[in-house]
């Protein structure tokens, strides 16, 4: 609380400082911001000019729909929004201050149906919390994995297990707390393990947004903690062929990734728009300053493909993905007994390492994941619209044992196998009377089968949900209100141990229903100012593994022991979010509390459990009220125009309310300073830039004694540096992105890796990457 009452005094002090700000600012240096879309489908739109027609002057959207309009006077002016293949929008606003204005455009105009642009905004318009990953800092993350395109998000941290597998963590909670949509489907996999990461191709993501804040009402549980959505490349808009080629290259780990997207689409009698995308990745062992992480390698091919048919009342797409990636898993973290385990925790130095290599040797996973989507809008009116979708993933993950199968070397140790199919109907009605919404009914089936060493069960889910949202808008205030019902069955198959070589079959069953609720109202004026607050009542039952896990999870180099008692956790949470901007400032806090009923968690066990496979680490599933809370801030100054100064702060707490302690594994304090100098746009050039990041980790503090295996690493800061800019050449372009991680190479353990136990994090990394676009 101590913490949260400092963030809300510097946010004080901060909102003096506009106050002093504001009486400062000159005229005529008010900005236009904002995002333009296509309203079809909310995928941003590049190359759209907005307009003011009463000063003859402009911006164009980048590739992340993005536009800024510079050196406006308060006024009102007429604004004009246009695009290839969209109807010229117009729109009247008043400006006071530097204003955001997002706007909506029916992007296949010609073929459907045209709906106001007032209403189509009001669809997308939220009360709580949602920020997008700017195309930039996704161009800088070409090449990494999928958690680090979202290290630019505050509040959101990275959960590690070495230097080869991290997911994503917003305000302290992950995997089955933290729902992806990837392509508009709900990702389906084994994330429910803690170094299970994301099966989404980085390099094959459009547009990045995160939501924060419970929205169990529209995406159903699982989105506790909120929603990252992960959108392919935006489709062809105009007849013709267009191609983006992106090749990469690193030092730490000597890695390389290449990736093709070639999209077009045919003539508008005929309007069919198709994309192909394939990406390669291949990196070796990463090292430290000091010594490599042996078996650290990684490789990756993935591929997709998309066809779109848009009629005009009717509209169809196709898409096809697969994923597969082959990961090593640090040999240090595999130990023989339990003596050398002791020693791995209190040695500075793993106790396994070696001469850089390629080779993906024992212990490793192979992953494969397909997604399969059909999705069709059709036009039910002049102002409502029915979407369809229907999908089905396909994930396959073999793990295999540094100690090799007994009876095959070639075979895993473990092989999981999940086939889900979902369906979703929502139907859309544009504003009516100030009031906008949608209606759906969504579910899923689920099958799981495992091989091998039993981690968890095979298993069966289904899942039905029934769910409405209704939003009301008048003048600058919009009111949101929502309520969704879902029902789960979870039926386990299991053998039983009764006598030697003698097992019985037995099939328990879970059923679990209950509402989620969620209401909040927002504000924004002409003068910059923002508001929303966000409140509701989410849940979600327990996943298999919390239920019934118990073995060697040799991926976490864990013993995992589940508890077929637990509960179904609830979370009653509020989330505000004040937000200014002017063209000197931009201030953004959002603190936010969940108090959550029957919390589950991992709890370190007091000694080590020694298997034929080794010695490792042991932790039981167990569940307690829990208080979640913090605040995330960030501070934007521009000083001079192309100067830019941003300050983030990310802070989380969470307490066990039962045992008056705090949960172990919850992220450390994180703050971070940017300087950025953008240059000026040349003949040949334009979007450089030069940028140096400052940031810290705070030691853990808030650990029991004796609680965790060791005790949490120290403090650390590193530096990262990155250039880049965007070269022209007749109606082609490259983007050069290049920079340094870790400038100092800094020697640090981060306590949200799975892997600090044994060995230091990565080292410096020099990286360039190529993005060639080819009109």
């Amino acid at each position: 609380m101590l913490i949260l009452l400092a963030v809300n005094t510097l946010s004080i002090m901060l909102v003096n400082a506009i106050a002093n700000a504001q009486s400062k600012v000159p005229p005529c240096s008010h900005t236009l911001s904002g995002y333009v879309t296509d309203e079809h489908d909310g995928m941003p739109l590049e190359y759209a000019a907005v307009y003011i027609v009463e000063l003859k002057i402009g911006g164009v959207s980048d590739s992340s729909g993005f536009y800024k309009v510079n050196g406006l006077c308060s006024g009102t002016y007429t604004v004009r929004v246009t695009h290839i293949g969209c109807d010229t929008v117009y729109e009247k606003l008043t400006l006071t201050q530097s204003m955001i204005s997002n706007f909506q455009t029916e992007h296949h105009v010609e073929e459907l149906e045209r709906i106001t642009i007032s209403a189509s905004r009001l669809n997308d318009e939220t009360t709580t919390p949602r920020k997008q990953v700017a195309a930039y800092r996704l161009n800088e993350t070409k090449g990494e994995v999928f958690a680090a395109t979202l290290r630019s998000v505050t509040g959101i941290n990275m959960l590690t297990t070495g230097a080869t597998i991290s997911k994503p963590v917003l305000h302290g909670m992950h995997s089955n707390r933290l729902l992806i949509i990837n392509n508009g489907v709900r990702q389906e996999g084994q994330q429910w393990g803690t170094e299970h990461a994301p099966e989404i191709d980085a390099m094959n993501v459009g547009n990045l947004q995160v939501i924060k804040g419970a929205s169990s009402v529209q995406y159903g549980p699982d989105a506790m903690a909120g929603v990252i959505i992960a959108g392919a490349p935006a489709m062809a808009d105009s007849a013709g062929v267009s191609a983006n080629v992106l090749l990469s290259g690193w030092s730490n780990g000597r890695g390389m990734a290449s990736a093709v997207n070639l999209k077009g689409k045919l003539g508008k009698r005929f309007p069919l728009a198709w994309q192909v995308n394939g990406t390669l990745k291949k990196t070796g062992d990463m090292h430290t300053p000091h010594y490599n992480l042996k078996n650290s390698s990684t490789q990756e091919v993935n591929f997709s493909y998309a066809l779109a048919y848009r009629m005009r009342k009717i509209s169809t797409e196709v898409y096809y993905s697969q994923f597969n990636t082959k990961l090593g898993i640090l040999s240090a973290s595999h130990i023989g007994n339990v003596t050398d385990l002791l020693q791995a925790f209190n040695s500075d130095t793993p106790q396994v390492t070696g001469d850089f290599s390629y080779d993906i040797g024992k212990p490793f996973q192979d992953v494969q994941h397909e997604l399969f989507k059909t999705k069709t809008y059709i036009l039910t009116g002049t102002a409502s619209k029915l979407e369809l979708q229907y999908a089905r993933q396909y994930n396959k993950r073999a793990e295999y044992d540094k100690h090799g199968s007994k009876t095959n070397d070639d075979l895993p140790e473990m092989q999981l196998e999940i086939t889900t199919h979902s369906a979703d109907m929502i139907w859309h009605h544009n504003r009516f009377s100030e009031i906008s919404g949608m209606v759906g009914v969504s579910g899923f089936l689920q099958s799981n089968t495992i091989e091998g060493r039993l981690i968890i069960p095979n298993y069966k889910t289904t899942n039905a949900g029934v769910f409405i949202i209704e939003k009301w808008k008048h003048n600058n205030w919009l009111a949101e209100v929502g309520a969704r019902y879902d029902f789960r069955k979870i039926s386990i198959y299991k053998y039983d141990y009764v006598s030697a070589g003698n097992y019985v079959l037995t099939t328990p069953e879970h059923t679990f229903n209950n509402t989620s609720i969620n209401a909040g109202l927002s504000y924004s004026d002409q003068k910059g100012w923002s508001f929303n607050l966000a409140c509701g009542m989410a849940w979600r039952p327990p996943s298999v593994n919390e239920l019934y896990s118990y073995g060697l999870h040799h991926g976490a180099a864990a013993i995992e022991k589940g508890d077929s008692q637990l509960q179904a956790e609830t979370t009653y949470n509020i989330s505000p979010e004040l937000r200014y901007q002017n063209a000197i400032i931009e201030l953004e806090l959002n603190p936010y509390m969940h108090y959550i009923t029957d919390y589950v968690y991992r709890q370190p066990e007091s000694k080590p459990v020694i298997t034929i496979q080794g010695a490792f680490p042991s932790f039981q599933y167990k569940q307690a009220d829990a208080l979640l809370y913090g605040s995330d801030l960030t501070c934007k100054l521009t000083p001079a125009f192309s100067t830019q100064l941003v300050y983030t702060a990310s802070l989380v707490r969470a307490q066990n309310l039962e045992s008056n302690t705090w949960i172990i594994n919850t992220p450390s304090d994180r703050h971070a300073l940017e300087l950025r100098q953008n240059l000026k746009d040349g003949k040949r050039s334009k979007s450089a830039y030069v940028a140096v990041t400052v940031s810290h980790t705070n030691k853990q503090w808030r650990v029991s004694a004796n609680e965790d295996f060791t005790p949490p690493p120290p403090s650390y800061a590193l530096v990262e540096l990155v250039a880049s800019t965007t070269l022209l050449y007749k109606q082609q372009s490259v983007t050069v992105v290049t920079g340094i991680n870790n400038l100092t190479n800094n020697s640090y353990r981060d306590y949200m890796d799975r892997f600090r136990y044994y060995a230091n994090a990565p080292g410096r990394n020099i990286y360039i990457r190529l993005i060639f676009n080819f009109l």
